[in-house]
């Protein structure tokens, strides 16, 4: 009896046993040892000489990235576009620094977005906090300083930044 082991190294996955055909792949018949087993652990007895490999895999890292659509406030909030390769929960949050003609310097925290196992790509519309929008239409600049946290269970916790600025107010919304 002969018992082979898939050991995975950290971050790998393991797929399935391949017996090997006269030393190449193809299809093997179902009679031989291992053929397409899933199992971690194979055991079997051999009546010849077989070469049996273990296949990985290894899933891509997650990644995200933030693309802000623009310094224009439409509706009191900022349109900022995600990119993950993967599906991930992400949370949103966001700071807003403004400056008055006077020289006196404002901070605001952007309301925090909240997303549970999302798509690869989607649109978040973070809404700026209403007096730091009027200090906006008054002639203070701003900018905001994004920061999504993102999750994936089989790769962990990621972060990617975006700043967006100088901030106008469109004139077809506030």
């Amino acid at each position: 009896m002969l018992s082979l082991q898939a050991f995975p190294a950290p971050g790998w996955t393991f797929i399935q046993w391949n017996p090997l055909i006269d030393g190449g792949y193809g299809p093997p018949p179902p009679s031989r040892p291992c053929a397409n087993s899933q199992a971690l652990v194979c055991a079997t007895t051999l009546t010849t000489n077989i070469i049996v490999e273990a296949v990985f895999y290894r899933p891509a890292v997650t990644t995200c990235v933030l693309l802000p659509l623009g310094p224009a406030v439409r509706n009191s909030s900022l349109g900022v576009r995600v990119r993950c390769t993967t599906p991930v929960s992400i949370t949103l949050a966001g700071v807003l620094s403004e400056r008055q003609p006077s020289g006196r310097r404002a901070t605001f925290a952007l309301r925090t977005i909240h997303r549970l196992h999302v798509g690869r790509g989607w649109t978040l519309h973070p809404r700026l906090p209403l007096d730091a929008v009027a200090a906006l239409k008054t002639g203070a600049t701003g900018s905001v300083r994004f920061t999504l946290t993102y999750q994936n269970a089989s790769v962990g916790t990621g972060l990617a930044t975006a700043r967006v600025g100088p901030l106008t107010v469109s004139s077809t919304g506030s």
